[in-house]
């Protein structure tokens, strides 16, 4: 068992998985769970409405979510406006790009693969997709953990997209496609963590407020305590680091599945194959 995840370990660290390239474009374009490159109309249907649940989910935050006194205490327009300011928001933002992006991919990119060429297209995409399934996954887990109030904070709609099923669509996306997940490409999403960080001081320093009017965007990162703020921060990158891992582990995982399911198809129709004599 040791000696397997030094071999997986050690070839994670090789040049050829540390840089942002692929020698097999199509992986990023169809199912681990299909055996060959065809397009498959379930899996593109199946990532447009993913793209359609996200986009829905933009809609009702910007122009149908209803304020009150417990989640608004600014002008209606401003708590709008300020919804840009939150960590939730952001990998809310990436999910949907990473999204859209892949269903471009899928439904017309499939001729391009053919000359096996990785694409600046496919690359970018790829950095998007780090960053927003590390960042989705450890914003639920700083959400639940540190943030949600339940005496204050509802369980609507836009809490549940934002928290719970955002991290669903992750997790189900993993298992079903069949895109490498690089563990060294770890620094990613922690670069979107650090701006954020970033962010989240130069916003304290020029009095923003928080839709309550608060000087913090999150009471628990408060940049009046810099040293509690830069461990708060601290711990966060530790969590987008350990999310980056999971997300890998279930690459892996699904990598291993796949491949078993494949090699018991493949013997059973040998076995079908034979003549009985």
């Amino acid at each position: 068992m040791l000696l397997l995840a030094y071999r997986t370990l050690k070839k994670e660290c090789c040049k050829e998985y540390r840089c942002l390239n692929s020698a097999n474009p199509a992986l990023f374009e169809k199912s681990e769970w299909q055996a060959d490159d065809r397009r498959r109309k379930w899996y593109v249907c199946y990532k447009w409405l993913v793209c359609i649940y996200l986009l829905w989910g933009l809609v009702h935050d910007w122009l149908l979510y209803e304020f009150n006194a417990n989640n608004c205490k600014d002008t209606e327009t401003a708590c709008r406006i300020k919804w840009f300011v939150y960590c939730t928001s952001w990998a809310y933002l990436l999910l949907i790009c990473q999204a859209l992006m892949s269903a471009y991919l899928i439904t017309w990119q499939p001729a391009a693969t053919k000359k096996s060429e990785f694409s600046t297209f496919h690359r970018f995409y790829w950095i998007i997709n780090n960053m927003a399934y590390a960042l989705s996954l450890n914003v639920s887990l700083v959400y639940w953990t540190l943030v949600y109030s339940p005496g204050v904070m509802v369980l609507d709609f836009s809490n549940i997209k934002g928290h719970v099923t955002n991290s669903v669509l992750v997790l189900v996306d993993l298992m079903v496609m069949a895109q490498p997940v690089r563990l060294l490409h770890a620094y990613l999403p922690m670069t979107v963590g650090l701006l954020f960080a970033f962010f989240s001081a130069v916003f304290y320093l020029f009095g923003g407020t928080n839709r309550l009017l608060e000087e913090a965007i999150y009471p628990v990162y408060y940049w009046k305590y810099p040293l509690k703020a830069a461990y708060v921060g601290s711990c966060c990158e530790i969590g987008i680091l350990l999310m980056h891992i999971l997300v890998w582990l279930v690459f892996l995982l699904r990598s291993k599945l796949a491949q078993l399911v494949k090699n018991s198809n493949s013997q059973s129709e040998d076995e079908s194959g034979v003549d009985i004599v």
